[in-house]
């Protein structure tokens, strides 16, 4: 409805699915089909996937009813990566949803645009980080479109058919942190006494199997330099440093969304949705 309200005008629209995620709970038609042999958890698993496909296709198909699809980039990525399942949801990488390791952070990139960018593949690393310095130069809007500082780059040379060179490493912050510049990985999980960094190949060990610190001291102090700089960043941001405000002038949700009022008034309709559903303290959710 927004689309089709807003068809004569540029228009952005940003969707974000609640599947797949546990408690997995799948229609019984997106069951049908699926191997007997799964366990019931996995088969759940499979057919909220089953549904998301069936939406996305929905809304590709609308585009294309109304004459939009040739002129309206579709990007599609997950927010994290797999969790532990069989068959295995992670590509044989090392960890799963949570963790820095490749198995928590690598996932799935496709971005269509039919007009403009010729089928490819492509493993050039992005991230989302990249999506507004991308959008930002696509529409060639002005540098301060965005605040300083801005961690992810624009990959737009990658629409064109051209592999970009990209400035600087991409950077992560949770429950630890990582930084990937190029082929090399550097990773520490947690930031307590105990955590220590390591370093990988991901080119010649995409399984984050041999840590490789001590063969590339300077590569290692390097980039140890940059990610604790990183994480002092990190905290002047929080701090509202970095904005021309001195503050952080959004208000910060503190209050767990079961108590919040707004997401209260909607129980009614999360119950008509789905029976089983309960409100939070009164059992299944």
């Amino acid at each position: 409805e927004f689309i089709e309200a807003n068809r004569e005008n540029p228009f952005f629209a940003m969707i974000w699915y609640g599947s797949p995620h546990f408690p997995y709970t799948a229609l019984p038609q997106d069951l049908d089909g699926l191997s007997e042999e799964l366990d019931q958890r996995t088969a759940q698993l499979f057919g909220e996937i089953i549904a998301m496909d069936r939406s996305i296709g929905l809304l590709r198909e609308g585009l294309r009813e109304m004459g939009l699809a040739e002129n309206t980039l579709i990007w599609f990525c997950s927010d994290n990566g797999g969790r532990e399942h069989d068959p295995d949801s992670v590509g044989n990488l090392r960890g799963f949803k949570g963790v820095l390791y490749e198995g928590g952070i690598r996932v799935p990139g496709i971005i269509e645009w039919p007009g403009t960018i010729r089928p490819q593949v492509t493993d050039f690393p992005a991230s989302t980080l990249d999506i507004t310095p991308t959008i930002v130069d696509l529409l060639d809007l002005p540098d301060d479109s965005t605040l300083e500082p801005t961690d992810g780059e624009s990959i737009l040379p990658l629409f064109e058919g051209r592999r970009p060179e990209r400035k600087h490493s991409i950077p992560f912050t949770s429950k630890g942190t990582a930084l990937i510049d190029g082929n090399f990985k550097l990773i520490r999980s947690g930031r307590g006494k105990g955590a220590k960094w390591e370093l990988y190949d991901l080119k010649s060990d995409p399984a984050e199997s041999r840590d490789i610190s001590a063969e590339r001291p300077e590569r290692f102090k390097n980039m140890i330099a940059e990610a604790e700089g990183l994480v002092a960043s990190v905290q002047a941001s929080s701090e509202g440093k970095d904005y021309p405000e001195g503050k952080v002038i959004q208000p910060q949700r503190g209050t767990p969304w079961m108590e919040m009022p707004e997401y209260q008034e909607l129980y009614p309709t999360f119950q008509k949705l789905k029976p089983t559903w309960k409100p939070p303290g009164q059992g299944r959710k």
